[in-house]
């Protein structure tokens, strides 16, 4: 999908016709280069006037949806996601959820597919979640993140939680609260490290964290965990990934945007801390540089994408023209000079 300051596609563009992601950059949000359906030649490349034409990827087709069976459009109203763009999809006790910029809707829990009440006489617990919440104070909301006995929704200056009674979900029973107000990156899935919920911000000066942890049953306290370092991050990280059981949170650069125009894409920033009782002790930011001592010394090397899963870091890489999936072993205790590949395809 296109969205321009005309509403219009750009020239080079033909309704209809098939074209493929080049690469995305980062400023002031993701801008796409396409090109036509094999790959050739460039037909398009967003500006960095955010004014300019963006691409927005909306992927989802061929959904088969259960009719509504009961009511009408004033009392079984249909999904927002009918008639807008889907922002994101996700999945929460036994329902799949789809949210757009203003609305939240979670399907029945025997049926995926299903986002229409049972019934408008009553309200039964397994039917269909949906919620416009007024805390957005009309924000767009931007990432959905399941967090302890509820869902934490990101907006462009908020964060709410939502939760029901007993930490189940249902229609009579949930109840959002503000959780906290920080200005957070919105292209940036954050991630949750027990009790502690991470999310990244960017500034003039390039990037920064944010720790968003419970103070109480219904209060949240947000502490900026990069306060010590400014200028150190970079800004728009590509990704961020946790281990909560080495207290290790990763930080990809994007190779774009501020403090990392010489990076490269092949760069991870590392934030760990000790715990003692309920409190951090200690805590400190490193940084991960690949391929630059590395005795290969390969060329064209760029980190597309990481993913923390039990005892390993898992990165796909690019270099010399192959895809690798390399892993660090984050229990390790013998250093390595060079990290060994796993899988090339």
């Amino acid at each position: 999908e296109f969205s321009t300051a005309a509403s219009t596609l750009p020239s080079e563009i033909t309704e209809g016709d098939t074209y493929t992601i080049a690469s995305k950059t980062y400023d002031s949000g993701w801008k796409y280069t396409l090109t036509d359906a094999a790959g050739d030649a460039v037909v398009f490349a967003g500006d960095t006037d955010t004014t300019d034409c963006v691409v927005t990827l909306t992927t989802y087709k061929d959904l088969k949806f259960s009719d509504r069976k009961a009511g009408d459009d004033t009392t079984n109203k249909l999904p927002d996601f009918f008639t807008n763009p889907i922002e994101g999809l996700f999945t929460y006790q036994d329902r799949l959820g789809i949210f757009t910029e203003n609305e939240v809707i979670l399907s029945a829990t025997d049926n995926a597919f299903d986002f229409f009440r049972t019934t408008v006489r009553d309200l039964l617990d397994s039917d269909r979640l949906k919620i416009r919440p007024a805390q957005a104070d009309n924000e767009s909301i931007q990432q959905i993140v399941g967090y302890k006995t509820g869902l934490i929704i990101v907006t462009n200056r908020k964060q709410l939680m939502l939760y029901g009674q007993n930490g189940s979900l249902s229609p009579g029973t949930i109840t959002i609260i503000e959780a906290s107000a920080a200005e957070t990156d919105l292209f940036t899935t954050p991630v949750v490290v027990n009790d502690s919920l991470y999310l990244a911000y960017s500034t003039t000066n390039g990037g920064g964290m944010y720790e968003l942890f419970p103070e109480s049953q219904s209060g949240f306290t947000v502490r900026d965990v990069s306060l010590q370092i400014p200028g150190y991050l970079p800004e728009g990280p590509r990704a961020i990934q946790a281990s909560s059981k080495h207290n290790m949170l990763f930080w990809l650069d994007d190779s774009s945007g501020n403090n990392s125009d010489a990076l490269g894409q092949k760069t991870i920033f590392v934030y760990t801390w000790d715990i003692g009782g309920k409190q951090k002790q200690q805590s400190a930011w490193t940084k991960w540089e690949f391929n630059e001592t590395n005795s290969t010394n390969s060329t064209g090397y760029k980190i597309h994408n990481m993913v923390c899963l039990n005892d390993r870091l898992y990165m796909l890489v690019e270099t010399t023209g192959n895809l690798l999936l390399d892993y660090i072993d984050l229990d390790i205790s013998t250093p390595q000079t060079d990290l060994d590949a796993t899988t090339e395809s």
